[in-house]
């Protein structure tokens, strides 16, 4: 039995999607299903790609979307499971003339179009071709309800949370802890705040710098995989530190006093689940991932991100490093996480349950 693992995933850390991946390929592997990774051709050369590799996992590389239709055709798989959009299409297309199961894996917050095109496009998409799909998952009740509004079957809906590796992200000792502020160099009593500016527009590095310029003295920010300009921007109200793309961030999760996230698009953040599974306070923006995630976990700030003064004022308010509930700390853990898969492999005529 084979399912191809469709990953429109270009960057270079291989954080807790790929750590996701890596347990559920390994799982199936131990149940004596073959896996199969596709991903752009940007992504061959990435240390994540060349591990699939090492760990027994064939992967192929694709110069474009389209050219998984022929993967498809050729290598006639009893599930595709693509995640985030770029593959969605073409093996769903592929699979009209296979018995292959297609699962959509939706990550990311569904932004509108802009061009007349673009719209007419979603429509069939999500109107029309969803309803080929087998399963669709997303990250979030929220989102789920977004693909509802753009014509997806709800039958064909599920949440599936996002998950983290839950061993590896834990509350830190108080050795651990200062071992980490003095290795970046942080003073005891310090405010130090954590951000993560990728995408400096949609994580809202310039709300973030407006509301520091609101503080009566600087914080320190830890800026990770942060560009220049976003580095810039906020080294006018606070001391910096710059750590660039860095493999794994649990130091900067184990040193910082809490997670600043103004977000202004998210599906739901796996650095915000990362940073509460190690205890780290979370002070974020108005929007619904993020009330979301709220609304269930007390360690999680919601402030008004386009105001400022409110927000500068949740960045000051103390708060107490304190770890999710069991409960929770299960439901994000990645062997609950492949269970969930698993739920919707297992619906496949194909014999697939035997995996569950």
């Amino acid at each position: 039995m084979l399912v191809i693992h469709a990953i429109d995933y270009r960057a270079s850390k291989a954080g807790s999607f790929i750590a996701s991946l890596y347990r559920l390929t390994s799982q199936l592997s131990q149940r004596g299903v073959q896996s199969l990774l596709v991903a752009p051709e940007t992504s061959e050369e990435q240390p994540w790609a060349q591990a699939f590799a090492a760990r027994g996992v064939e992967v192929v590389k694709t110069p474009s979307y389209a050219a998984l239709s022929a993967i498809v055709t050729k290598r006639r798989p009893d599930i595709v499971h693509a995640h985030f959009s770029g593959y969605i299409v073409p093996a769903t297309l592929a699979s009209l003339a296979t018995k292959t199961r297609v699962i959509w894996h939706v990550h990311s917050a569904m932004l509108s179009p802009r061009s007349p095109l673009r719209k007419a496009n979603r429509a069939l998409k999500y109107r029309i071709l969803s309803r080929r799909a087998n399963a669709i998952l997303t990250v979030s009740e929220r989102l789920q309800q977004e693909l509802l509004s753009l014509g997806v079957p709800r039958s064909r809906l599920s949440v599936v949370d996002n998950a983290v590796d839950t061993n590896h992200f834990r509350l830190p000792t108080l050795d651990e802890r200062q071992t980490a502020r003095r290795f970046l160099g942080l003073e005891n009593g310090r405010l130090a705040l954590l951000f993560f500016g990728r995408d400096g527009h949609i994580k809202g590095a310039d709300l973030f710098a407006s509301a520091l310029g609101q503080l009566p003295e600087g914080p320190a920010v830890i800026c990770v995989a942060s560009p220049r300009e976003v580095v810039s921007m906020i080294a006018q109200h606070a001391k910096v530190i710059s750590t660039g793309i860095v493999a794994d961030p649990r130091p900067f999760y184990w040193a910082a006093d809490a997670l600043a996230m103004p977000s202004r698009h998210e599906g739901t953040p796996l650095t915000l689940l990362e940073a509460r599974a190690t205890g780290l306070p979370a002070i974020v923006s108005t929007i619904p991932a993020f009330e979301d995630v709220a609304s269930k976990d007390e360690g999680v700030i919601v402030s008004d991100h386009l105001d400022p003064r409110a927000f500068a004022r949740s960045l000051m308010e103390p708060l107490e490093r304190r770890p999710i509930s069991a409960d929770a700390r299960e439901n994000i853990s990645l062997d609950a996480w492949c269970q969930k898969v698993f739920a919707h492999y297992a619906m496949s005529p194909l014999g697939l349950s035997a995996i569950s």
